[in-house]
């Protein structure tokens, strides 16, 4: 399992790093890639775009990709862009990394 925290923004400029490292666990053959957002300020379109491309890259439901809630004002941009159901999105802490 590896995990991916970005920290502060998730946003047009941010979003190509947070891909490179992915691509780079990704071709690890990693069982589950978590990406870890409650260590966000801000996300934006491009960002919640990324998440759904990972998501994709992962085999989609199901997959190999789980995402960490992020605080309210995150989890209000996730829901306010209606993707909340079309990621695999687990609680803070959960030692079973199983979307909820």
């Amino acid at each position: 399992m590896h995990f991916l925290t970005p920290v502060g923004r998730l946003d047009l400029d941010t979003a190509p790093v947070l891909q490179r490292y992915f691509d780079a666990v990704e071709s690890s053959n990693a069982a589950i890639i978590v990406v870890n957002l409650s260590r966000l300020t801000t996300v934006d379109s491009a960002g919640i775009d990324l998440l759904l491309a990972l998501d994709e890259a992962c085999g989609g439901e199901a997959g190999r990709l789980r995402v960490i809630n992020g605080s309210r004002p995150i989890g209000r941009v996730v829901d306010v862009a209606g993707v909340r159901d079309r990621l695999p999105i687990v609680a803070k802490g959960t030692a079973d990394p199983t979307p909820i």
